[in-house]
């Protein structure tokens, strides 16, 4: 918290002695075999955290919680892993997945029950604590809070640095490599205009599929049958 200002700082040691009046604990997971039930119960409340909510759909597939289960339980025994779990009133209500090296942890991925947010506790700060307090004992030096800038990461005034990518292409493939690298740009390029244009999007999307839904009613026509002019099928749904 050094390095916050000193009104920030202050409210975040409220939130602190709020998680603690309120009992929440701390349980790292200590043994590999145990990974494969915490990473259920770390997607199960990631999955009751989002609900309601645009939630990465990967994040729900049965092919991304095997490849979990078997990555962090080889990740744990290498000591490239952490799991926690946090306990309140005897129940789990989250649990976060945490990425290490020599010098560096990095908060992956968590899930913490609605209830917390109902009760006012704040997840980002229990998190970041427990990542703090496991980077001190094992000699960490770094606490990473990964990829993207989401506003709520620049609360801790965290140092910015940028990823690098270097492309290599053997002789003759430098057509092949520029192809490449414009792909890369204009991903990036609609990337931001769907962020900066979703609240649009949504509203469009909505205002199309209730005018779809009143077209799909079918009319009467002056025979009394229905006129296939004036109610088109609906594409079938997919999920």
């Amino acid at each position: 918290m050094g390095r916050l200002a000193s009104s920030r700082a202050q409210r975040v040691r409220a939130k602190l002695r709020k998680l603690d009046a309120a009992g929440v604990e701390a349980h790292p997971v200590s043994c590999p075999d145990e990974v494969p039930e915490a990473v259920d119960v770390l997607l199960r409340l990631h999955a009751q955290q989002w609900q309601g909510r645009a939630v990465t759909p990967e994040h729900l597939s049965p092919e991304f919680a095997r490849h979990l289960r078997s990555a962090v339980q080889g990740m744990m025994r290498t000591g490239n892993a952490a799991l926690t779990l946090y306990r309140l009133d005897g129940r789990t209500v989250a649990a976060n997945l945490s990425l290490q090296d020599r010098s560096v942890s990095g908060g992956y991925l968590y899930g913490a029950h609605p209830e917390l947010r109902r009760r006012k506790l704040d997840v980002a700060t229990m998190l970041l604590r427990q990542d703090a307090e496991l980077a001190v004992v094992e000699g960490r030096t770094v606490i990473s809070l990964l990829r993207g800038d989401e506003p709520y990461k620049h609360h801790w005034k965290p140092e910015r640095v940028d990823n690098q990518r270097l492309l290599l292409a053997p002789p003759g493939g430098s057509p092949l490599l520029d192809l490449y690298r414009a792909q890369l740009d204009g991903r990036r390029v609609l990337a931001r205009t769907v962020r900066r244009h979703t609240p649009v999007v949504a509203a469009w999307r909505s205002r199309i599929s209730t005018a779809c839904r009143s077209s799909a009613t079918p009319s009467a026509s002056p025979s009394g049958s229905p006129d296939e002019r004036t109610s088109p099928r609906r594409p079938p749904s997919t999920s």
